[in-house]
């Protein structure tokens, strides 16, 4: 909440959001603001954080606060940046802006079923929160509570059930050899899909229901769907994809066990929140592959 309504007894609050299944202590817990301004919470006792759950800080109604108010000076209006960090790791960093919701009164709103690691980067993951806060005026926002859907685009979830509509092997387009047991230098692919990899034409999305995956087989076997060997990919950081804007870019690195002549690539899929898993879509230098073997796959030899 960085606006409060005039007739609020609320302040300025904020909360964070266990997506693990372990209990968390966050004692020592420190919080910047990118301006010189920081907190911590005490280095003991332990602060528990149950799995899966919320911890408030802030200014609110004593039912909803978890923690001590906010210093005076710690910033959070209509742009601002909040950074957690425990000890030297990064827990969380939240940049935002006038794209994010600024309505008066209403708590920015990270959609329920975008509460995953990285959506909150993206404004139109958000929207303005819808239900009453109780003893804080005509304030709206959840607090140590679930979230709610929005319904704009960029938090609707695509039918998973078809193949990703474009995907490739975007560079390097050829891998030389490798020594077995050694990892390649960093892979990337890019893929597109209209609502998924298209809100941003100058980062990645973040749309937590796609998954990519690189892989590889033997040189003799050009079908990528019976190659038995994949390892997941992330997200790359820089975002690199000036002349496809609308693509979404993942990345990885290959390493293969043992000597020998090897083809590789990339598949990609949508899924949702249900658990449902959409088809790969296999790709190559050029683009989506058909299920029948090909031979754009890109070839090494592992030494």
């Amino acid at each position: 909440m960085h606006a409060p309504a005039a007739n609020s007894v609320t302040k300025r609050w904020f909360e964070l959001k266990s997506l693990t299944a372990a209990v968390l202590n966050l004692a020592g817990l420190v919080v910047d603001d990118g301006a010189g301004n920081s907190f911590s919470l005490p280095a003991s006792p332990p602060v528990p954080l149950a799995a899966g759950g919320s911890f408030v800080f802030g200014e609110v109604p004593a039912a909803y606060v978890n923690a001590a108010p906010l210093p005076a000076l710690f910033s959070i209006g209509v742009s601002g940046h909040i950074r957690v960090m425990a000890g030297a790791a990064v827990v969380d960093d939240l940049s935002w802006d006038a794209t994010f919701p600024q309505t008066t009164g209403a708590a920015m709103n990270l959609s329920a079923k975008f509460v995953k690691p990285l959506s909150n980067l993206r404004s139109f993951h958000w929207c303005d929160a819808r239900t009453a806060m109780s003893g804080s005026g005509s304030d709206l926002g959840t607090p140590g509570a679930a979230n709610v859907d929005c319904a704009q685009a960029g938090t609707t979830i695509v039918d998973p059930n078809h193949l990703v509509s474009q995907c490739q092997n975007s560079r390097p387009s050829s891998i030389s050899s490798l020594v077995a047991g050694t990892s390649s230098a960093p892979i990337f692919g890019q893929v597109f899909e209209a609502g998924v990899t298209d809100l941003s034409n100058t980062a990645n999305d973040y749309y937590p229901f796609l998954e990519a995956q690189i892989g590889y087989g033997p040189t003799s076997n050009d079908d990528a769907a019976t190659w038995t060997t994949w390892s997941s990919a992330t997200w790359s950081v820089p975002y690199a994809l000036v002349s496809s804007p609308l693509d979404d870019e993942f990345s990885s690195t290959l390493t293969i066990p043992v000597a020998g002549s090897y083809r590789w690539g990339w598949r990609f899929r949508l899924t949702d929140d249900s658990g449902t898993q959409g088809p790969w879509a296999y790709c190559d230098n050029t683009g989506r592959v058909s299920s029948s073997p090909v031979t754009n796959f890109p070839a090494v030899t592992v030494q």
